[in-house]
């Protein structure tokens, strides 16, 4: 049959997460540097292995969102003086580009689906 399509079984959807709050294996890894430090981490793998990644991301507003999110770029700014980091992407939600403060995203996770 020409033309058909292969499936295959995935055993989980995600590939990573973070933050993993290991505390009793190292107790920084509840302080935010350290988290936003894993999130960053994960985005990067995303981008290198062209994944889609979920976030649950607290927006200007304080409310809580969950975006399913391809395409990303990080990009460092100053503001106020300070450095802050923001993803890029595609927002799957909003059917456009977004800008994430990254370290407004509270959690991520790499899916098990390439996007190119």
């Amino acid at each position: 049959m020409t033309g058909s399509t292969k499936i295959k079984a995935l055993s989980t959807p995600y590939l990573a997460q973070a933050p993993t709050f290991n505390i009793l294996a190292n107790p920084d890894s509840a302080t935010p540097k350290f988290i936003t430090q894993e999130i960053l981490q994960l985005i990067e793998k995303a981008i290198t292995e062209q994944v889609y990644i979920r976030i649950k991301y607290i927006n200007n507003n304080d409310q809580l969102t969950q975006r399913t999110v391809k395409n990303m770029q990080l990009a460092t700014v100053k503001e106020d003086a300070k450095d802050v980091t923001y993803m890029i992407g595609f927002c799957l939600l909003r059917s456009d580009k977004r800008n994430f403060r990254v370290d407004r995203i509270q959690n991520i996770q790499l899916l098990s689906i390439r996007y190119k």
